[in-house]
């Protein structure tokens, strides 16, 4: 069993992280509309339509890893679509 104080700041740090994950992804959702406006643009030798596909399997793995961070650091529940869960639901580990 991870103790409390240092579970609840393994939990900090997987919470900015995924915060940090969710930003990316809707500046990757900017950038897709900013490509898709421009269809014509040729970047670095790759297509508008490539580098959408290449933002959109970025988002799609940041996707994945915001999945894997939102997990409870003592017992690995995921913590489902609770936005700052004050305790663990399964092992009731203080997480702020």
């Amino acid at each position: 069993m991870i103790p409390p104080a240092s579970a609840a700041g393994a939990f900090r740090l997987r919470k900015v992280l995924a915060a940090a994950c969710g930003v990316v992804m809707i500046l990757g959702l900017a950038l897709i509309g900013f490509f898709n406006e421009n269809a014509a643009l040729l970047v670095e030798g790759l297509t508008a339509r490539a580098w959408q596909l290449i933002i959109l399997a970025v988002m799609v793995l940041l996707g994945a890893v915001m999945v894997l961070l939102w997990r409870c650091p003592a017992c690995g529940l995921f913590m489902g679509l609770m936005r700052t869960p004050r305790q663990c639901p399964r092992c009731r580990i203080e997480l702020l």
